[in-house]
């Protein structure tokens, strides 16, 4: 009778035993698990893998007045990009010396004024030379409305973008005017010539949108 009792007790001990070795498992494996990366990737490195793209889509709902003000938003500063055309620059300087040139021979005058003649092409030259460096920017419709002093532009010039204000750059009335004021001091042989001329004829938009 005690050895029965005493089976009987085993069993009971090892069903309980039994009963928590299951009862941890389950608890194992119903607690969620953290998820681990299956990528590696290295920091300042370039990523090795395909793209990761969620296998679902979602809406996001937002009202339309929202939606519009963000788009305002974006659009009033989204940078605009513009192109430096330096072909411009070299060919107005050319034409420049061919005319200037041109009506200087046509006036057959002695040889002190036509080095003084040579001072002063020189002169427009460089004044030319630095309107361009500088950029004179298109008048294009995507700037109608912009505050010059708080538009930002990028400008490319040789495969690089760098950041402008608008206000760094000439437009064709300062160009001109700017001009005006530099040649002030020629000589009154050179005026002569420079009267026959029309510096506006040389003076056209380096600075181009980028459509």
């Amino acid at each position: 009778m005690n050895w029965t009792k005493g089976i009987a007790k085993f069993w009971n001990t090892i069903q309980i035993v039994l009963i928590y070795i299951i009862a941890i498992l389950l608890v194992y494996f119903m607690f969620p698990r953290e998820g681990k990366f299956r990528y590696e990737y290295t920091k300042n490195k370039p990523w090795m893998h395909e793209n990761l793209v969620a296998p679902f889509d979602f809406p996001i709902f937002k009202p339309d007045q929202q939606v519009q003000s963000e788009l305002d938003s974006l659009q009033k500063n989204e940078y605009l990009y513009f192109l430096h055309d330096s072909l411009v620059g070299n060919s107005m300087l050319t034409n420049f010396y061919r005319d200037y040139n041109s009506i200087a021979s046509s006036m057959g005058l002695g040889e002190n004024i036509s080095e003084r003649w040579a001072i002063t092409s020189q002169l427009i030259a460089n004044i030319l030379q630095e309107i361009y460096y500088t950029g004179i920017i298109e008048r294009h419709p995507v700037l109608e409305g912009k505050e010059p002093e708080q538009t930002p532009v990028m400008v490319v010039k040789d495969d690089l973008a760098e950041e402008y204000r608008l206000t760094s750059f000439f437009t064709l009335r300062s160009a001109y005017e700017f001009v005006g004021k530099e040649v002030e001091g020629a000589s009154a042989s050179s005026l002569t010539i420079l009267s026959r001329m029309n510096l506006s004829d040389y003076l056209g938009p380096n600075i181009m949108y980028d459509e």
